[in-house]
């Protein structure tokens, strides 16, 4: 399970896939094997044991055919008017007996070559050892039909000479080798029959094997797919459950929340990043915490200077509020005075303009009243800067 944990998502239905894959594949590669498996024993059948049963079986047939015409020709020997007609019978069943004895060879050889080429295919010994022995029980046949034809050929030159009598005998000799020969063929084809049926049976039974086979694989790669992917759905869909808790409590602004890390997987490594991120922000709000409480400290010490600063401006309003006050008062008093000294110039003045005609003693005043008026308006100018720096006190407080 921790293995499977520390998996990547990709990884995980990587296996999946691929292990339902293999298990595809080896019920294709059974199925395979089995039909394949069937299909050899039905080509065996088919091109092995039927073309044997009907080879042997011909023989059978021509075997009995030419039994019937050693039997005409026998009756057309017996036979003593029209005895053209006769010959020509005789004749024409001794051409039949041979062209049917030459077909039974032909079936005999075909059945040879089947028997042969089946022993050097086989893929068991057991099937190599069945083919040899039907390659033995051929060769007697085609003895057994060679000394028939034998007999039968010496048969039909007794008859031709009239011996009908030795004729007689030795097709009663050839009857009993007739029935001799057919029993042999009866085992040949109960033999094979028996091949026939075991293969069948084969066949059938991998069919049944194949069925049972596939059907199982196919219920265990259903089960083990459903199963996988009920297992990795879950190791995929419950960390991201617990993704979405915990990005929902931080949405909240909840960092004491408890995070679950499951594996080093996708989602294991989002949730990792997620417990880091909250640690990171406990830290942060923890810094911010200690930053607000230094500036609430550092405000309330700038407060109380505040406080001093606001207090000290205010006495130094009234200090300046005094001194304009008193400027104010000293501006009047010098403009009463620069009034004083105009009203004294102005009579001096005239008191000059009286005496000019006065003399030298006159103009001597007069230069005298001009640097006392000079002295007024140095005064004034004293009084007028007064002012300004009062304006400027007042305003500044």
């Amino acid at each position: 399970m921790n293995i499977m944990n520390n998996m990547k998502i990709g990884t995980k239905i990587l296996g999946v896939v691929s292990a339902l894959l293999g298990l595809m594949v080896i019920v294709a590669l059974f199925g395979i094997i089995k039909i394949g498996s069937i299909g050899n024993e039905i080509k065996g059948i088919a091109e092995e044991d039927i073309p044997l049963t009907r080879a042997v079986t011909a023989i059978g047939n021509n075997q009995l055919e030419q039994a019937i015409w050693l039997e005409r020709g026998l009756r057309f020997g017996q036979v003593r008017t029209a005895k053209e007609v006769a010959r020509e019978g005789l004749k024409t069943a001794e051409g039949e007996f041979e062209r049917i004895a030459k077909l039974s060879d032909e079936k005999i050889k075909e059945a040879e070559k089947i028997a042969e080429e089946a022993a050097g295919k086989a893929r068991t010994a057991d099937a190599r050892r069945k083919f040899q022995d039907i390659g033995e029980q051929l060769k007697v046949i085609k003895k057994e039909h060679a000394g028939i034809g034998k007999r039968v050929r010496e048969a039909f030159q007794l008859i031709k000479q009239g011996r009908l009598n030795e004729a007689g005998t030795l097709a009663q000799k050839i009857e009993k080798e007739e029935d001799a020969l057919d029993k042999e063929i009866n085992k040949f084809l109960k033999k094979v029959e028996k091949f026939t049926g075991k293969a069948a049976l084969t066949a059938e039974g991998d069919e049944k094997t194949a069925v049972r086979g596939m059907g199982f694989l196919t219920i265990f790669s259903f089960i083990f797919g459903l199963g996988a992917g009920i297992l990795i759905t879950r190791r995929i869909t419950r960390p991201m459950h617990e993704a979405v808790r915990v990005a929902n409590q931080l949405s909240k602004g909840d960092l004491t929340l408890s995070i679950d890390v499951y594996g080093k997987d996708e989602t294991g490594q989002l949730l990792a990043a997620m417990k880091n991120m909250a640690e990171k922000l406990k830290e942060i709000v923890a810094d911010v915490q200690s930053s607000a409480d230094n500036v609430a400290s550092g405000s309330q010490e700038m407060s109380a200077g505040s406080e001093q600063l606001s207090q000290g401006a205010t006495e130094q309003a009234s200090s300046v509020e005094e001194a304009s006050s008193s400027m104010e008062q000293m501006a009047s008093n010098i403009r009463q005075n620069a009034d004083n000294a105009q009203q004294t110039e102005k009579i001096a003045v005239k008191s000059a303009e009286d005496a000019r005609k006065g003399g030298k003693a006159v103009t001597e005043t007069v230069n005298a009243m001009k640097e006392i008026a000079e002295k007024i308006s140095i005064i004034e100018e004293i009084a007028r800067q007064t002012n300004l720096l009062a304006l400027n006190a007042a305003i500044e407080a």
